[in-house]
């Protein structure tokens, strides 16, 4: 693994066990294993950190989304992949879930990072816009639909979380359903 990269894990591992702001450049790169030279060299301050991280999350959502969204089946069964890729993924990537919690509210990341974000997401971004378009989904910002959806899958993935009886797949059912009942058009 490059150097970059153990550092984009370290910050991911370090702000999800104790948020971003609690994860200092030094305890960074001695939790990548590297000098604070190498970490320097790669990235010129926390913030450009903080940014790129965000970017290599969203860039890797983005390759195990683009697998779930062909056009052999109606637009609700592409959706409930869609979600269900997303659930999965972040359920199985729970350290980048909460990192994408923390970074994506407030004024952690720029306005340009989260649209940099954004833009690795574009594919998903179009699907949401189609749906509009074919009168599926309600017309509302791209932008808030997105929002809505992802809250859905954090919500349920903190439900699950609290929850020590629960049955696994009647919860992830019911998270699906409301987040289709509440976009659909």
């Amino acid at each position: 693994m490059d150097r970059r990269l153990e550092v984009i894990k370290a910050t991911i591992l370090l702000a999800a066990k104790r948020g971003v702001h609690d994860a200092p450049m030094s305890e960074i790169y001695k939790e990548a294993g590297v000098s604070a030279g190498t970490i320097y060299h790669h990235f010129r301050s926390k913030d450009e950190l903080l940014g790129a991280t965000y970017i290599w999350i969203m860039g890797k959502l983005a390759a195990e989304l683009a697998g779930g969204l062909g056009s052999d089946y109606t637009y609700q069964e592409r959706f409930t992949k869609y979600w269900t890729i997303l659930f999965s993924y972040f359920e199985q990537n729970r350290d980048e879930y909460k990192y994408i919690e923390y970074t994506s509210r407030g004024p952690i990341l720029s306005k340009e990072i989260k649209e940099e974000g954004n833009n690795q997401l574009i594919e998903v971004f179009e699907f949401l816009q189609a749906g509009m378009f074919q009168n599926v989904l309600s017309p509302m910002p791209v932008h808030l639909m997105m929002a809505i959806v992802l809250n859905s899958v954090m919500t349920a993935l903190h439900y699950i979380e609290e929850q020590s009886h629960i049955n696994l797949d009647q919860t992830i059912n019911i998270a699906l359903t409301s987040c289709w009942k509440g976009i659909k058009a």
